[in-house]
């Protein structure tokens, strides 16, 4: 049976990269950890591993003791409270739209050091998150932290995973990439012109289903139902796509074989999915233009090849189905990413 650890205790790396604003600012990260509940010796072994509870109070301690909700890896702070007014404000969003402008409209107000918006094109909606205002630090912790609660964040007001079609980061690939694959169960791409979230547009129109009382037990639970524990991080959607991750298009198994590997019936699976907002036929669709976007970005491949790898009999079908999944053709894409890294 495949080893559970990584999804139950937090790895070192994450642990360091939490204090680094705190260490910057001379604050005795020993003392922290041991505050925190964790042992100091894993800012020097990296076998060992924090329990989520012990990591998410270091996260608190860590905001407190800069008052900064960024851990002093931003030009300048956040103060104390700000996410948890931002929730308040969007509590009475109509749609998860609604909800996102809300919260890129209050973090404008409170933040000048990091900008969020975001824009549809074809059946995708890209995030951004530009960090305008950096500060001396290496700001890749805060940046995958925003990323994750926004994505939680935007989960929890609609009672739905948001299933990622990718994430770009701007900061080269961290040798624990690995670990990475429980937080981000989609493609993601490093070295980019900009820091991206990038999912489907199906969910924009979905209704905010939580209310004030429901917001009150939420809120009850931060850091940890964020950065630590969320219960739709094991959605049957990511556990399939993340069983699918590394398989050749041509060679990803039926519907029925799915539903037979995870010992339901078809019908059972396909409710399931439902429930999540998802269906095996957007989940393989999102896993060919993962191989599509791959190969575009690395300009290995000519499109029409491309298109053969992905499982189109014809490259024509492969533009018209590019552009409904991006809103650009593949060769439009990809200039418009070779033209952001000219200068």
């Amino acid at each position: 049976m495949k080893d559970e650890r990584p999804t139950r205790t937090i790895a070192s790396i994450f642990v360091r990269s939490s204090l680094s604003g705190y260490a910057a600012r001379g604050g005795d990260c020993t003392a922290l950890l041991e505050r925190a509940g964790i042992d100091p010796a894993i800012l020097q072994n990296s076998e060992l591993r924090a329990e989520p509870e012990t990591f998410s109070q270091l996260i608190q301690l860590v905001c407190m003791e800069l008052e900064d909700e960024f851990f002093g890896l931003s030009g300048k702070p956040v103060p104390l409270g700000a996410f948890n007014m931002m929730a308040r404000a969007c509590i009475t969003s109509a749609t998860l739209t609604d909800a996102l402008r809300c919260c890129f409209k209050f973090f404008s107000m409170v933040s000048t050091s990091v900008r969020f918006s975001f824009s549809c094109q074809g059946e995708e909606v890209r995030v951004a998150i530009d960090h305008v205002e950096p500060g001396e630090q290496d700001d890749h912790f805060l940046i995958e932290s925003l990323m994750i609660c926004l994505v939680r964040w935007g989960s929890w007001t609609i009672g739905r995973h948001l299933l990622l079609n990718r994430v770009d980061f701007c900061c080269s690939e961290p040798r624990e990439v690995d670990e990475y694959s429980l937080l981000f169960p989609c493609s993601r791409n490093y070295n980019q012109p900009r820091n991206l979230i990038v999912f489907g547009a199906r969910y924009l129109a979905m209704p905010v289903v939580q209310d004030a009382r429901s917001l009150s037990d939420f809120l009850a639970e931060l850091p940890g139902n964020l950065l630590t524990r969320y219960r739709h991080d094991d959605s049957l959607s990511s556990r399939i796509r993340r069983r699918l991750s590394n398989t050749r298009y041509e060679e990803l198994p039926s519907f029925e074989e799915i539903a037979s590997g995870l010992n339901m019936s078809t019908q059972t699976l396909r409710r399931r999915l439902k429930g999540e907002g998802n269906s095996y036929r957007e989940i393989k669709d999102s896993i060919r233009r993962d191989i599509a976007v791959y190969h575009l970005l690395r300009q290995d491949m000519s499109i029409n090849d491309i298109a053969e790898v992905t499982g189109f009999a014809e490259p024509s079908t492969f533009h018209r189905a590019f552009k409904k999944w991006t809103g650009l053709t593949p060769g439009a894409w990809r200039e418009e990413r070779t033209s952001l890294f000219v200068e």
